[in-house]
């Protein structure tokens, strides 16, 4: 098979008929020539007068993209559907040629002319007539038709591959065209080479019947394969495993790697079926077949980027200007590459992208940190289309990458945030922050309240937010004032003043309340031993003093509290009031749902009055809370319960009765560490789990927990509910079945509920008992689902099998 490295086509195809187009058509190809942009590359010349015939009638049904099947035997006859396709062209083009499609069985090395299928067709580079028709002839083979399937001429005529001026197209390899290194530069001639079915004439180009893939005379069919990809993701892959050896019982993340290329089941373990697909890979790619994946298949299916690749990772304003950062590197070079920059449709120059990022080196250690860049552009103000483009490094494979395009909103002027007014006791706190985008120097900013300027002042206060955002412009941006103001409500706006004086920008205006009511929250609301407990904070905004709590339960006030307790939070949050606001308090609430509400009292001597700041609702209970977890059968022959108790009048542990048929079984005291009981239910403590072993007999059992109440406490018994459990004598899973080759393979798990050891497990096939194997394979998530047990119950089992379909 040709040799090759990735370089895409870049050629446009033109069409168009008459003499005076042909002038100016040589006119323009010549002038292309003699501008020395032929070289390596497809051309964009004369636009050819004919096209290729289309049959009618065409349906979205069509041939699989052929894979490559190299010369195997020596038949050198001409096969009718190459003759019938050299006839095509030189009936279209007739001031083209023919090179021939067979050679001697003697001459060279393999090559499908030895086969009869493969044709060249004569034309030369340096005719403009010659490239506008073969412009044509691949635009038409490569095209999409319009049920959306790629290449479809090339796949209707069963063609392979594809090779002129010094390029490559491949159809096993998505029809991507690649850079041709072969001894032939193809430059007098274009050589295309078929797949059987396309040699013979029978596909749906000719006859309108969809043909299967053809190997050829003798060859049994190889098994589907996924092609080799590029991917800047392979680099890693490469760098990480590129050196390893894998083979059957191979584990670990080298082998899940492998298998994601393949395409198949990335479980990490080199079995059976992995190794089928590293041997069909391995034939499809004429490499030698071990069922060994080595560097050579890292290396042939984990194909690196030849494009350069990157990110664009930021657009910001700066003082000034537009800065524009990412990174772009070249895999196949550790030079700086060049960044193309286009904005509204206006090319710039590009600027060199050699600014030092040791991240990027870190993630490609081969391409060296200098591939960075951050470029400064004077725009006027407005939104603007800025594209980037990472440009191939020159003498490398590959071709330009667009790194993106964004739209960038330039705007001269101030920016800023609106004001933030917060109430200080009884004077309010404006600030923000503000900067103009031409300039790092400071600007002024005038506040006003309900449209009366109230003060002007300079935003130069640090804000180590602002400069981490605006980088450029530093920290000194922040502006702060407090002013005094009436009750009520008020609007605070905030203008920025340019720095330069050229103008002012409003940056927005905030609604804003001033307090003189009691302020506060309900944090908390709970049964406890004690009694109900409530909890919160409350502060008067006019004073720094402790105010009253009163507490109301179903509309009657019934209790009363001081918020005088420290609260650090409250006090952060509040700091002109002091730290003294919390409260607390627990009292005896009659059994039943409740709604308690909570009041703040006003400080003696400010103006305002209390205010209601939250209400919560309580269910206060005397019979025992709790609940029955879990019922599951464990080893042994045993049935483990799990769960929690506790009464609601104690917090020391409680019992549980377990009954099992309508009768009790067991009676269990809860009195196990449980943290999140302690933690949901605050004052009780932790000790409130149970759990236990029942000895049922094999069957299904109804099993139901009760919460026995404490002896001398309200309440009574708790039903907690029923749990319906099956004591088996073997359960188990038949997960999958795959045939292969002469053999079935079955998978699944195997558990007696009476042993934590494996068992035997048997195949049957057809109903004949073929296969036994002890259940003692890892089967993961399986000791989570069935505690006790473990993981390793599973079981694999593979035989012998003759072809047909079984049971």
């Amino acid at each position: 098979m040709p040799s090759s490295a990735s370089t895409p086509r870049l050629s446009v195809p033109l069409r168009t008929r008459g003499r005076a187009r042909r002038a100016v058509a040589h006119l323009l190809a010549t002038t292309v020539l003699a501008s020395g942009l032929a070289a390596g590359g497809l051309l964009a010349a004369a636009p050819a007068e004919a096209g290729m015939p289309t049959p009618g009638g065409l349906t979205a049904s069509i041939e699989a993209p052929q894979p490559y099947v190299g010369q195997s035997t020596c038949d050198p006859v001409a096969k009718p559907g190459v003759s019938a396709f050299r006839d095509l062209l030189l009936r279209t083009y007739p001031d083209s040629g023919s090179y021939g499609i067979v050679v001697d069985c003697g001459r060279g090395g393999q090559s499908e002319h030895k086969e009869g299928r493969a044709f060249d067709w004569k034309v030369s580079i340096n005719n403009p007539s010659h490239v506008a028709e073969v412009n044509a002839v691949l635009a038409w083979l490569t095209a999409t038709d319009r049920h959306g399937n790629k290449f479809a001429m090339a796949r209707r005529l069963g063609i392979m591959y594809i090779i002129w001026n010094r390029q490559m197209w491949r159809s096993y390899e998505d029809g991507s065209w690649r850079a041709y290194s072969g001894a032939s530069p193809h430059t007098d001639h274009v050589h295309f080479s078929f797949g059987w079915n396309g040699a013979r004439k029978v596909t749906s180009y000719w006859d309108a019947t969809v043909a299967p893939i053809d190997y050829g005379p003798g060859s049994a069919p190889l098994a589907p394969s996924v092609p080799p990809f590029r991917a800047v993701a392979n680099l890693k892959v490469l760098r990480d495993n590129g050196r390893l050896s894998l083979r059957q019982g191979s584990t670990g993340e080298a082998v899940r790697a492998m298998q994601r290329g393949l395409r198949i089941t990335a479980d990490g373990h080199f079995g059976s079926g992995t190794a089928t697909a590293v041997s069909t890979f391995q034939q499809h790619q004429n490499l030698r077949d071990t069922s060994v994946w080595g560097p050579g298949e890292w290396r042939r299916l984990f194909l690196p980027p030849v494009n350069p690749f990157g990110q664009w990772t930021d657009a910001r304003a700066t003082p000034g200007s537009t800065l524009l950062t990412g990174w772009v590197v070249d895999a196949g070079s550790s030079a700086p590459l060049s960044v193309g920059i286009t904005v509204a449709g206006t090319v710039f120059a590009p600027r060199l992208a050699n600014v030092s990022r040791p991240d990027v080196a870190a993630s490609y250690p081969a391409t060296g940190p200098g591939h960075g860049f951050s470029l400064a552009l004077n725009l006027p103000d407005g939104t603007h289309r800025v594209c980037l483009t990472g440009r191939n490094a020159a003498g490398t494979a590959g071709a330009n990458t667009a790194l993106g395009c964004r739209s960038v909103l330039v705007k001269a002027g101030a920016i800023g945030s609106p004001a933030a007014p917060a109430q200080v006791l009884e004077r309010v706190r404006i600030q923000g922050w503000a900067l103009d985008s031409a300039t790092a120097d400071p600007v002024r900013v005038r506040v006003s309240v309900d449209g009366a300027a109230a003060t002007t002042l300079t935003a130069n206060l640090p804000r180590p937010d602002v400069g981490a955002v605006w980088k450029g412009f530093g920290a000194a941006h922040g502006y702060a004032v407090t002013l005094p103001m009436t009750p009520g409500p008020h609007t605070v706006c905030t203008t920025a003043l340019r720095a330069a004086g050229t103008g002012s920008t409003a940056l927005g205006c905030q609604r804003f309340t001033m307090r003189q009511n009691g302020v506060g929250a309900f944090e908390g609301l709970h049964q406890t031993p004690a009694g109900t407990h409530a909890k919160g904070w409350a502060l008067d905004p006019d004073s720094t003093a402790s105010v009253n709590v009163v507490l109301t339960v179903d509309g009657q006030r019934v209790r009363q509290v001081t918020a005088a307790t420290p609260r650090t939070d409250v006090a952060a949050a509040n700091p002109a009031n002091g730290g003294n606001h919390g409260w607390a308090t627990t009292w005896s609430v009659p059994v039943g749902t409740h709604r308690v509400c909570a009041y703040a009292a006003n400080a003696p001597g400010t103006p305002g009055s209390g205010a209601l700041f939250g209400c919560r609702t309580v269910t206060v209970r005397s019979s025992p809370v709790g609940q029955l977890a879990q019922v599951r059968t464990v080893p042994g022959g045993g049935v483990a319960v799990v769960g929690w108790q506790l009464d609601p009048d104690l917090a020391s542990s409680g019992t549980v009765d377990l009954w099992s048929d309508g009768r009790r079984v067991a009676t269990l005291p809860a009195n196990r560490n449980r943290p999140d009981i302690g933690a949901s239910h605050p004052g009780y403590g932790n000790a409130h789990g149970f759990s236990g072993v029942l000895r049922l007999s094999p069957g299904v059992h109804r099993v139901c927990g009760y919460g026995v109440n404490t002896v001398g406490t309200p309440g009574g018994t708790t039903a907690f509910g029923c749990v319906a459990v099956k004591v088996a004598n073997t359960i188990g899973s038949f997960d999958r079945i795959k045939a292969g080759p002469g053999a079935i393979e079955v998978r699944g798990w195997a558990i007696d509920p009476d042993i934590a050891g494996p068992i035997q497990a048997w195949a049957y096939v057809d109903g004949v008992p073929i296969r036994s194997g002890p259940a003692n394979r890892r089967w993961a998530g399986l000791g989570a689902a069935r505690p006790g047990y473990g993981d390793r119950h599973g079981w694999v089992l593979t035989m012998a099998a003759r072809r047909g379909t079984h049971q």
